[in-house]
């Protein structure tokens, strides 16, 4: 499950690495999402 410190973490490290897109940034969450065994309803 993805905790409210991954997500930061997360946010963090993407403002920190300014070559990343947001197209890319969209998919990296996407793929961690659909990974999860257990999705929480959103």
């Amino acid at each position: 499950m993805i905790t409210p410190e991954t997500a930061s973490q997360a946010l963090s490290s993407w403002l920190a690495y300014l070559q990343i897109t947001q197209e890319t940034a969209t998919q990296l969450i996407t793929r961690a999402f659909l990974e999860q065994p257990a999705r929480p309803q959103i």
